[in-house]
Parts: structure tokens; sequence; C-alpha cells
């Protein structure tokens, strides 16, 4: 069965793996039944420790960790001859973190950062995940959908379908710093308004990863708490709930004014700094330039690599270098053709163009 580009390039990091691998290793399959190999035992963890643990006699803590040698030694994992080895590189190298490993004494443990079902057993998700507050909760919390469901959401609202939690990210995919939360393949997003819901009293969490997690009211989060619509570039393409928006971060960031400062008669009170001047650049024009930055970056290991060799880390990250220039493109479209930053960043753009 031949995997997707997407599975590709999150399992590109097997060449390298490979490579310090002994002989009869490398040779006990190819790099791309390695890499099979690594996708069915990613797979096999994310059915088993999110829906499939109870229906197949296994039994998770409450906080979702199951000893390794327990599951290894389970008919889905052993038919596949899956060793710890290999399931703590899944584990290291899953591109959204969706898996933790824990040690306790000579036991090893894992679990799923989210996801949970109630087909997997009892989960006390207080024990696995970060309850927020309205001061801690990220200023971005978006969730991953599709155009053609935009609609039904606004007068329904976000659901949980069949799991535990609705799933948001603190921010967009294109963002550097998200690392799960939306799925890649969504074409719209929706800005939900988590202070405002929290301060009514809906509990937020965040997993391990990063994931921004809510059951909302009996499993639905209302529409009331949508802010806005926007393309997969931040642009917004529909303001749905500004003004309970507004209102729920002045009530997040309200603080009592500071006490005035005593100025004395010699010594005048400085004047007040200038505050900075806003960011001119839309927030599509923001991520261009951090995405031009980010395949700057990954060409300057390019050039090292041909003066020298580099860490297998460095190795990894160079290998998505197409994915990369990718995005590249995708951000380039909403960039007006006599836009400064095409001029600017001409020399990566050209990369673009040649597919």
């Amino acid at each position: 069965m031949a995997m997707s580009g997407r599975d590709l390039l999150d399992h590109a990091w097997v060449d390298t793996w490979l490579q310090g691998r002994p002989a009869a290793q490398q040779h006990q399959y190819t790099a791309m039944e390695w890499k099979h190999h690594f996708l069915n035992l990613s797979k096999s963890l994310s059915y088993i420790l999110r829906h499939g643990a109870a229906e197949n006699d296994l039994t998770l803590r409450e906080d979702g960790y199951i000893r390794v040698a327990v599951l290894l030694a389970h008919g889905q994992f052993q038919k596949n001859g899956y060793t710890e080895e290999e399931l703590r590189v899944a584990v290291e190298k899953n591109s959204k973190q969706r898996f933790a490993l824990k040690q306790e004494g000579n036991v090893l443990l894992v679990r799923a950062q989210q996801g949970h079902t109630g087909k997997v057993g009892h989960i006390n998700q207080h024990a696995v995940n970060t309850t927020l507050t309205s001061a801690d909760v990220p200023e971005s919390v978006i969730h991953g959908t599709f155009r053609s469901k935009v609609n039904k959401i606004l007068n329904e609202g976000l659901k949980t379908m069949g799991r535990d939690h609705i799933h948001m990210a603190s921010g967009l995919p294109g963002d550097g710093e998200v690392v799960s939360g939306c799925r890649t393949e969504s074409d719209t997003f929706l800005k939900v308004n988590a202070r405002l819901a929290i301060d009514d009293g809906i509990e937020f969490l965040r997993s391990g990863n990063g994931v921004i997690l809510t059951a909302g009211i009996k499993g639905i989060l209302p529409p009331k708490y949508i802010e806005s619509v926007m393309d997969r570039f931040g642009n917004v393409t529909k303001a749905v709930n500004v003004s309970s928006a507004a209102s729920g971060y002045a009530k997040a960031t309200t603080r009592q004014p500071a006490a005035p400062v005593q100025s004395t008669p010699t010594e005048p009170a400085p004047a007040p700094a200038p505050a900075p001047a806003p960011s001119q650049l839309s927030l599509g024009e923001r991520n261009f330039l951090k995405q031009v930055k980010k395949v700057r970056a990954i060409l300057k290991l390019q050039e090292q690599k041909v003066a020298g060799h580099l860490e297998p880390l460095q190795e990894e990250k160079l290998a998505t270098l197409p994915e990369a220039i990718q995005e590249l493109a995708d951000l380039a479209k909403i960039i007006s053709a006599d836009s400064d930053l095409r001029e600017k960043n001409k020399d990566v753009l050209e990369l673009c163009s040649r597919g």
C-alpha cells in the first residue's frame, strides 16, 4: 500500500535512523518497508491508546498509561514483531507528538497525549491534561474544519463528535510553534473565544503536546464562543461574535490602575516611552515572512552539508525542505504581485517556481 505524501514527509527521519543501525537491521527491510513499519506502529498506538484498549482486553490507568511490555505482548503488536526500541523511536519521532513515555522504576509506560474516547475505558482527564484559566489560556485558540461545515457549526456549535473533547490548537498549522490540534487538511479555521467561555464556567484543558481541549456543555461548545472564520493564511473571511470577543478579552485583561508616581520638585517624572507602532503587515504576510525565515534556515543546512557533515537532527530538518518550500508557495499566493515582500525575497521564491 502506497504512503501518502504527508506520511512520507513525517517518516523522512527513517532514512537517517536506518544509517545508524547494524547491518543486519538495515537489510531486514528496505527503507520504504521500514517507513511502513513505523507508520503502522503509530496507527496501532493511536487506535489502542485512544479508542480500542477495552475491547482488546487491555486496561489503561486513569492517567492513560499502560506498561509497554503488556502492550507489545498483545496480538495487535506481537504479530508485527514490534520491539521496545522501535516503540521508543516511534514516540520520539512522531510529528504530532501524540504519545508520551514514562519510566517508573524498571517499568516503561506509554500513553496517548489526547484524543481519548469512552471506548478506551475510564480516563481521568485531569490526570492527563492541565486545566487552563482565563489568565493562561492562549490568545489564539483555533479549531480546524472545512468550508462545507461552517454554516452548520455557526448554527449548532462545535461538537465532540464521539471523542471526550473538541480539539483546538494555539495557532494556525503554519505557525512554527503549533505541533498538533488542527488537521493539516483543514481549509477553514475558527477562532474560539476561550477566555469568555472559561469565564462562563466552561472547562478548557491543555494536553502534553499543546492541544487545547474542551468538552463544552454536554459535548457542545455553543456558537456564541466562535469569534471569527479564517482561511488557512489567517485572513478573516467572516466576523461572527466580535462584541462578545471584545468583552471577553477586556474581562480577562482588566487590571487595577497602578498608584501614581510622585515626582520630586527637582526631578520631573520622565516622559512615557512612545508606544510601538502597530505592525502594518497582515497575519498572512507575517506568516509568509516566518516561512521565508524557516526556508532560509534549512537552506543554510544544505550549504553546511556540502561543506561537511551534519548532525542527525540537522539531517532530519534538511529533509523537510520540500515541504517547507511547498508551504511557502501556498503562503505566497496571498502576497500581491507588486509587494515589496516578493522583491526582497525573490531568491527564495524562485525555489517555489522550480516546483
